[in-house]
């Protein structure tokens, strides 16, 4: 298990501060993966509603040699219902993307709403309902599933700070003109991280093995 410290990470990819220019696509490469992914299974395990297990499988693939390959797979259970697997896909995009918008981490409530709606509508197109970006769409191919009797839903998870709404939530789902996938989920992480500091948090534990062990081989390359 990892220690995050919510406050430096929401200083770092939404407000871009001094000092971090340069590296978000390096620790991106390191940790963006684990973050995503990470936060997500540690949202449906602190959820109100009655979760009894969270599951994070690798790899999540249309089960041949080549097409698309998403992050991973997330198996919620919830008490006496069907587990659903969600086929999720993780954009890192940031203040430092290409197009990217800063947020302060203390910003004000007005700022926020603004800051969600324009954001949600530069991936979102509300005419066709579906997302723009290439590399996004494809959370709405069908992936191989991994469990006979769940069911499977996509879901995207973005860095940024986004609702159609303007809101705070961290998970929602929109209707999309995809007949496989009617409906697709969609994750902001700072949205999560944000909400969690205005509940009393300034740091969480999460599990983040790839990250824990690329930083060990570091620490072995460094002297």
């Amino acid at each position: 298990m990892a220690i995050l410290n919510l406050l430096p990470l929401l200083q770092f990819f939404d407000e871009g501060i001094d000092g971090s220019q340069g590296h978000a696509t390096a620790c991106n490469a390191m940790m963006g993966e684990d973050l995503g992914i990470g936060l997500i299974k540690h949202y449906f395990e602190n959820s109100e509603n009655k979760v009894s297990e969270v599951k994070v499988t690798h790899p999540c693939t249309q089960g041949t040699k080549s097409g698309v390959r998403l992050d991973g797979w997330l198996t919620v259970q919830y008490m006496n219902e069907t587990p659903i697997d969600y086929q999720v896909e993780i954009k890192n995009w940031s203040s430092h993307s290409l197009g990217g918008r800063k947020l302060p981490a203390e910003a004000s409530d007005e700022d926020k709403k603004l800051h969600r709606l324009n954001r949600w509508k530069r991936q979102w197109n509300e005419e066709t309902f579906q997302l723009k970006e290439k590399t996004a769409k494809k959370v709405l191919v069908p992936m191989r599933p991994i469990n006979n009797h769940s069911k499977v839903l996509p879901l995207i998870c973005f860095w940024d700070s986004m609702h159609p709404e303007g809101l705070d939530e961290a998970l929602f789902e929109v209707d999309t003109n995809n007949k496989l996938f009617p409906k697709l989920w969609v994750f902001s992480m700072s949205n999560y991280v944000r909400f969690l500091r205005l509940n009393g948090k300034e740091s969480i534990e999460l599990e983040m093995q790839d990250t824990e062990n690329r930083l060990n081989w570091m620490n072995k390359f460094l002297v």
